[in-house]
Order: structure tokens, then sequence, then C-alpha cells
């Protein structure tokens, strides 16, 4: 590990069943996103109530990374554990990954290093960005690769491409959106790159979120989670993945089954004889009445 890795501290967000580490708007995503995936997916320990440092976050990534056992004969995954443990002694997991994707599939990139430890960590990647077969500019689009398209946007024969990219400036579509969910299993967690950031993903109640890590909502539990739109503005949800108005619905609920109870309660008192209502109270005065009765031998 570097001596030169700096010493950020990021704010720990604690909810009643988990703890996830949250960044400022231009913080170091890619190291983050992987402990919040790490931690979700119960493989590593949750950090301290209040804080943690990048430096505690990437020895605790490169002590993981170390401890999987493999066999002597597996060369790939040996190679594979080597390059991981490279990048994570690198800053690069505190600068960004210079990542490029490939339009054909939601889980296509351009091969680097930096995505050997994605594969090593058996942690999907994904991309929200993919055309669908049914847009016109399709089987071109699923030859090229970001910044293949970047340059032939230059291109005055390419309208139609930049019509394309201009409609999906957000850097997703509903069919990359859909591909995903196609791809994970109910509760599954994955990492997603969308807009130079990597965001945790998970599949639920049919629907795809994201994690809020924005430091901004630390002290908001009922905000754990955004449902994954191409417009950033799905509604948001606790860790149990309600809503606030389900939550509401359910406290009004409880409200309601403890009014109904303590009515109950006082009619069947109300329907008692005062004889009846007498004998019911004697017990207790007997009881009290016991109680004083009582002498302790010291």
């Amino acid at each position: 590990m570097e001596d030169s890795l700096p010493q950020s501290v990021f704010t720990v967000k604690s909810c009643s069943k988990l703890r996830i580490i949250t960044q400022c708007k231009n913080g170091p995503c890619p190291i983050i996103a992987i402990i919040n995936c790490l931690i979700l997916q119960d493989r590593i320990k949750q950090p301290a109530p209040d804080s943690v440092t990048a430096e505690q976050m990437m020895t605790q990534l490169g002590n993981y990374i170390l401890k999987r056992e493999i066999a002597h004969e597996c060369t790939e995954l040996l190679h594979a554990q080597s390059t991981s443990l490279e990048v994570c002694s690198s800053q690069q997991l505190l600068k960004g990954l210079d990542i490029n994707v490939k339009f054909k599939a939601v889980d296509a990139f351009e091969f680097t290093p930096m995505l050997t430890l994605f594969d090593f960590l058996d942690i999907k990647l994904f991309h929200c960005w993919a055309p669908s077969s049914d847009d016109e500019e399709y089987e071109e689009l699923s030859k090229l690769s970001y910044n293949e398209l970047v340059t032939l946007l230059f291109d005055d024969k390419k309208e139609k491409l930049k019509i394309w990219y201009n409609q999906t400036a957000s850097q997703a579509t509903e069919y990359g959106i859909f591909q995903i969910r196609s791809k994970m299993k109910p509760g599954e967690i994955a990492v997603m790159f969308r807009n130079n950031h990597f965001f945790v993903v998970t599949f639920q109640n049919d629907a795809m979120y994201s994690l809020i890590t924005d430091q901004g909502y630390l002290h908001s539990p009922e905000l754990v989670w955004e449902e994954l739109t191409v417009s950033c503005n799905g509604n948001s949800v606790n860790e149990d993945f309600l809503t606030k108005a389900q939550l509401l619905a359910i406290d009004e609920k409880k409200a309601r089954e403890l009014q109904e109870k303590l009515l109950k309660e006082a009619q069947q008192e109300a329907r008692l004889s005062p004889q009846r209502r007498q004998q019911v109270k004697k017990p207790a005065a007997a009881k009290a009445k016991e109680s004083k009765d009582v002498c302790f031998l010291m």
C-alpha cells in the first residue's frame, strides 16, 4: 500500500440494519461502490458507525483480495489476483477509473486491467446505455464503443447517430434498464457505471434501484435506495424498499389498531356490572395489600 494514499474521511450512514459509506459529489466513487457492494453482500464487515478513511477502505479491500484461496494450478485466477492487488495499491480507485462502454450489451466494456478487479471480486458491472434492436441505428451502434461514437459525432454524415446520442444524454435507455433487470436475480447486488459515476444497484420488487450515497441524505433513513429511471427521478425508498407514503400508512395502521384495542377494552369494561367491576378490582387491591404486609429478614 502506498504511503501517499489520501487521508480523506467519509461519513458512514447508519440505518437500523446496515451501514453504508457516503460521499460528496466528487468523491472517489469506484472504491466506495465496491466496498458498499461487498458490505451489502455480507462479504466484508460493516464500517464503524461514524466514519471511515480512504486508506482504511483500500486496506480492507486489499486484505479481502489476499485472503481469497486460489489453487496453485489456477494461473488465470492467480494473475487476476495479482492484477487486482496492483489496482488496489494504486490510487486509481480513489481518482476514478477510465471506463469505455460498448453499446452492444449492458455488460460490455472495453477491457482494461482495472476491470479485472470486478471480475476477480465476482461483482457484476453494468451500464444502461444500450440501444434497442428497434432503433434505426442499432446495427451501427452495436458495433461501437463510447469513444468510437464520440469521434463519429463530428462526421456530418452521421446525423442519426448524433440524434440518438443527444436523445440518450442521460446515458440510460429504457431498454438498457430492462436488460440489466433480465441479467439480475431478485435481491442481487451489482455495480453500475453511468455518467462517469459508479453506483451500487439491486433488483427488488420487480424494479431496479440504485444506492443513495450522497452525504446530503446522511440523516434521512427513509432515503436509502432510488428507483433507477432514465430521467433520474425515481421513487426513493428505505432499506426495506418502502416509500415514505408506505411508511406513513404503516404508522397510521398501527395507530388505528392501538386506538381500536383501547376502545375495545373500554367497551368491555363498560359492559361489566358495577358488582362485577368491584370483583375485578378486589384481587388487584388484595395483591397490593399483601405486598405491603411482606417483611424481609435482614
